[in-house]
């Protein structure tokens, strides 16, 4: 009998990099979403430009799960096809 596989608690939010959304947009959601300054969020979408995806919050998963699902639903109302997605957080 193997041993239970336990579950990561906590998940980054990665931010990935296209070539359609506005950075407007991507600003005002680190802005809205991740309580971010200005200035703040303007380093973090120039590094998800340049680098293709920004580790942007580590959270509870249950949290970052819907964190995820109301950015991906904020995206497509706008019309925009931005997308963030979660990484467990390494163990130790």
């Amino acid at each position: 009998m193997s041993a239970p596989t336990s579950q990561p608690t906590r998940c980054k939010i990665l931010l990935l990099n296209d070539d359609y959304t506005p950075m407007e947009f991507v600003v005002g959601i680190l802005q809205d979403v991740f309580g971010l300054t200005p200035e703040q969020a303007v380093s973090a979408m120039l590094s998800t430009h340049r680098q293709g995806r920004f580790a942007v919050a580590t959270m509870e998963k249950s949290v970052a799960e819907e964190t995820v699902r109301s950015i991906h639903e904020r995206a497509r109302q706008a019309g925009h096809p931005f997308q963030c997605v979660l990484e467990a957080e390494a163990a130790g």
